[in-house]
């Protein structure tokens, strides 16, 4: 089973199992880890440059939402233009 996938046995959840080696996979990261990493996050870059890193990465996927979504809109339309003409192709047999 690839890491970071839990197991349900009997409908509890199950902790991966660990690669041999005694370490965790890396998807499984405890809540005091995450904390760790904030703070030296907020030690190396600062207060401002954090705010200013949320700020890009919020823009960033926004514009990917954007682009996803005209392109989802585009090929709707495209389908929609397709299925039509093979309809009207149809008719005129």
């Amino acid at each position: 089973m690839p890491f970071g996938v839990r197991k349900v046995a009997g409908g509890t959840l199950v902790e991966p199992e660990q690669d041999g080696k005694g370490r965790r996979p890396v998807g499984n990261i405890d809540p005091l880890e995450v904390l760790l990493i904030a703070v030296v996050a907020l030690l190396l870059f600062g207060v401002g440059r954090i705010v200013d890193i949320g700020k890009g990465m919020g823009e960033g996927l926004r514009e990917a939402n954007g682009d996803a979504a005209r392109n989802a809109t585009i090929a709707f339309a495209v389908a929609l233009a397709i299925c039509w003409l093979a309809v009207s192709a149809a008719r005129h047999r």
